[in-house]
């Protein structure tokens, strides 16, 4: 399920739990999975939960360039790495074996 799937059946403080949720495990320079956005979009979101100001679509310019950044760099990167060798690898192996096996 993506992040849009439930923007439009949520009620107001589930909205703001999940909004403040986010930001504290996400945006917040003190957190330990900071996502790296730039600082117009974090101070961005960090003015509207200041301002009480919580909206479904909130997050949706850090999505975005979320998933940028993911096909531009970290995607390309992973499939070049030894990381992504390794899974392919053990997949070819596991339907090998299954092939081969009999029920």
């Amino acid at each position: 399920p993506s992040c849009d799937d439930d923007q439009e059946n949520i009620d107001d403080s589930d909205l703001k739990a999940q909004a403040q949720f986010i930001y504290d495990t996400y945006i917040t320079p003190i957190s330990e999975l900071q996502i790296n956005i730039p600082s117009s979009i974090s101070q961005d979101i960090a003015a509207k939960m200041s301002s009480k100001e919580i909206k479904a679509d909130m997050f949706d310019k850090a999505q975005k360039e979320i998933f940028s950044v993911m096909s531009r760099d970290s995607y390309p990167r992973f499939l070049s790495s030894s990381y992504h060798d390794k899974y392919v690898q053990s997949q070819q192996k596991r339907k090998s074996v299954r092939r081969f096996s009999v029920i």
